[in-house]
């Protein structure tokens, strides 16, 4: 059985899940919310990953990756990739942001 002292506790935790559960329903702020979200989880993989690239890195590849420092331009371009495809599948367009590959040689026997 449940302790009376921890009841205003749980109460206040099944407030703030309702209010939570509320804001993800409204598509508006889940639109707004997502992009900074996705790109905050990119930048945390990518130090993971031990190439630190930061979110402004991240935006400037996106539009203009010629403008990033050659040092981390390499991260920044596929980790601004990353956060397309993260979008693009939140968005249920899989596959949308995949850039084409060029065409290796033909394998000759």
């Amino acid at each position: 059985m449940s302790s009376t002292r921890h009841l205003a506790a749980l109460a206040a935790a099944e407030r703030a899940l309702g209010r939570l559960d509320g804001a993800l329903a409204d598509p508006e702020l889940r639109r707004r919310n997502l992009p900074p979200a996705v790109r905050r989880t990119v930048v945390a993989m990518m130090k993971l990953d031990g190439a630190p690239v930061t979110a402004d890195e991240i935006a400037l590849a996106a539009v203009a990756p010629e403008c990033v420092a050659p040092g981390p331009r390499a991260a920044a371009v596929h980790a601004a990739g990353l956060v397309r495809l993260a979008l693009d599948i939140e968005d249920g367009r899989v596959g949308a942001a995949a850039p084409s590959r060029p065409a290796g040689p033909a394998a000759t026997g």
